[in-house]
């Protein structure tokens, strides 16, 4: 399932001139769709830096 956010992040990382948006809430939208929880500002600072 991280496949589906990990792809906007890698894009974000290759192209970043092609993908400019911010990823933060999307993948506050995901965690909260696909696993039912709302990672706090901390949380998705790690998993966007690759830490979690």
């Amino acid at each position: 399932m991280n496949r589906l956010i990990g792809l906007w992040w890698l894009a974000k990382i290759l192209y970043p001139a092609q993908f400019p948006e911010h990823i933060r809430a999307p993948t506050r939208d995901f965690y909260a769709r696909f696993y039912h929880v709302t990672p706090s500002e901390a949380q998705i600072e790690r998993v966007l830096a690759g830490r979690d």
